[in-house]
């Protein structure tokens, strides 16, 4: 007899229920009970005379992840997407249909609203299973905006940090040719530049000194200059720092530096005294900002929910 995957919600009589085959469906009188909310394996032991009700013989229950996604397509016309990554890192795209043994659909609610008509999936998968789902890029109406194989990995790591970068790349090549094309040929010429970077000597250059901090102010650069700004990936603000930045940072932004510090692993002290920033012909200064933590009323530290869906960007500022 074929058995099913069901979860049990309140009846009216706030007895447990489930549907099943589009009937309605209660546990066996006799024998194991499930309690409300609780996803059960079982089996259709009979049914009323009418047909219309069916009695479920309760097998084995099911400890679960409890999940939901909804297709519906948002402003200019953006379509979304979901990625199912299991425990073991194993990526799986997600369109509404179940993936065996990993992806059961337990309920489907469908709106219908015109071209903005949507389904919301109510799935349940295996412990340890995590979502990644997101929609196509406001601007370029890309799934993929992303500059690199790299990039998007980290992308997908902020939500499931389990993912197999090569299961993550062969989801890509099979759904999304073309962002895949994009991330080879950025590869190649990556590596083409490394090549070229390999064979060229390097300048004995001075540095200077490289402050770090959260703020900027104009008292901290010296007379009339040029200054250049510049995006810094996580990977080089992790490299600076550990070659020894001077920290500029005071102790009311203590909570944020053990954000990043929980974020991204990258220790910067707090100084007794801050120093006097003056920047001069090749210094820099490297700035940290942080959208998305809440501010701190009753409290001294973020969650790490607060944390992990914040948005953080480093930008170094050089005096030419």
């Amino acid at each position: 007899m074929a058995t099913t995957m069901v979860k049990f919600e309140a009846s009216r009589e706030n007895r447990p229920m489930a549907v099943v085959d589009g009937k309605i469906a209660f546990p066996e009188r006799y024998g194991k009970q499930p309690a409300i909310g609780e996803i059960w394996e079982v089996e259709v032991a009979g049914t009323n005379p009418s047909g219309k009700v069916a009695f479920l013989r309760l097998l084995k229950k099911v400890e679960l992840v409890e999940w939901s996604w909804n297709d519906g397509m948002g402003s200019r016309s953006r379509h979304p997407a979901c990625l199912v990554i299991t425990a073991a890192g194993v990526v799986h795209r997600f369109t509404g249909s179940d993936i065996p043994g990993v992806v059961k659909v337990v309920k489907t609610k469908y709106e219908k609203n015109g071209k903005w008509s949507n389904s919301t999936y109510h799935c349940v998968s295996p412990q340890g299973t995590k979502t990644y789902s997101w929609s196509q890029s406001w601007e370029e109406g890309l799934y993929w905006p992303q500059a690199s194989w790299e990039e998007a990995v980290k992308t997908v790591q902020q939500s499931a940090p389990q993912v197999d970068p090569a299961s993550l790349e062969a989801a890509i090549r099979e759904h999304w040719g073309k962002a895949a094309a994009k991330f080879d040929e950025n590869r190649q010429a990556l590596v083409a530049f490394a090549q070229v970077a390999e064979s060229a000597p390097e300048p004995a250059l001075d540095p200077g000194k490289i402050y770090f901090g959260f703020a900027l102010a104009d008292s901290m650069f010296v007379g009339d200059c040029t200054i250049t700004r510049r995006t810094v990936p996580i990977e080089e603000v992790k490299a600076l720092v550990a070659q020894g930045v001077e920290s500029c940072c005071n102790p009311s932004h203590s909570a944020t530096i053990d954000a990043m510090r929980s974020r991204f692993g990258i220790e910067v002290s707090i100084p007794e005294t801050p120093p006097r920033v003056a920047l001069g012909s090749g210094d820099s200064v490297v700035i940290m900002g942080v959208r998305g933590l809440p501010r701190l009323t009753d409290r001294h530290e973020y969650t790490e929910d607060e944390i992990a869906s914040a948005t953080f960007s480093f930008a170094m500022y050089t005096v030419a």
